[in-house]
């Protein structure tokens, strides 16, 4: 496995413990490999990385060399923080035949990840974006907070679990709400999505935060 992000991102929780449980090899990669495209693929190909998890942008840095002889090892790719574009997953499926692509989804408050899929030439075809997981008893939709995207009625998108933070420390925990019973419920993404054919969609945020790279 290749550790593509800052310690400092959430995400890179996901490597270092997925990684470190199931017995997998930890390759890191510093500031001067990731930012130069020639030094990266090399640690790549000389480590024989097979696993890959980065935001869909990173990956987007490759774009041109995104194929089997540059990342010959490379059979799974994980990527998450970010909309995944159909040009970005359209490209990765056509140069890797048999790579195993997963878009998954999941915001720090709760542990990163909670829902994923895997993308196909099948997804591709039949939807004009692609989906960010399947609905689950984690996933729910606020029809209360709603609105119409693309002709799909919308809604915040809401998480409960264990996954789900506590709160914040000494700050407004209003995202944040618990059952009658007093047990953490809710957290509320603020991310707008809409559900179609069991599948959940992005449709923006449901305030005016964005994100810049």
């Amino acid at each position: 496995m290749t550790l593509l992000l800052l310690l400092s991102f959430d995400l890179s929780i996901f490597e270092l413990v997925n990684a470190l449980s199931l017995g997998a090899g930890l390759v890191l990669m510093d500031n001067k490999n990731s930012l130069d495209a020639v030094l990266f693929k090399t640690r790549f190909l000389a480590y024989r990385c097979n696993v890959w998890a980065s935001t869909p942008s990173f990956a987007f840095v490759f774009d041109k060399t995104f194929n089997r002889e540059n990342f010959s090892y490379l059979t799974l790719m994980i990527l998450c923080g970010e909309v995944l574009p159909i040009r970005l997953a359209a490209l990765l499926l056509s140069h890797f035949s048999d790579l195993q692509l997963f878009n998954t989804y999941g915001p720090t408050e709760a542990t990163v990840m909670v829902i994923s899929i895997q993308i196909n030439q099948d997804i591709l075809n039949t939807y004009k974006q692609i989906t960010v997981g399947n609905t689950d008893t984690t996933c729910h939709i606020d029809t209360q907070n709603s609105g119409i995207f693309k002709n799909n009625i919308t809604g915040e998108l809401l998480i409960s679990g264990q996954s789900v933070y506590i709160g914040y420390l000494n700050a407004d925990n209003d995202s944040f709400t618990t059952n009658k019973e007093g047990v953490r419920y809710y957290y509320a993404t603020g991310y707008m999505i809409y559900q179609q054919d069991g599948k959940l969609f992005f449709a923006g945020r449901q305030d005016n935060m964005i994100k810049y790279n």
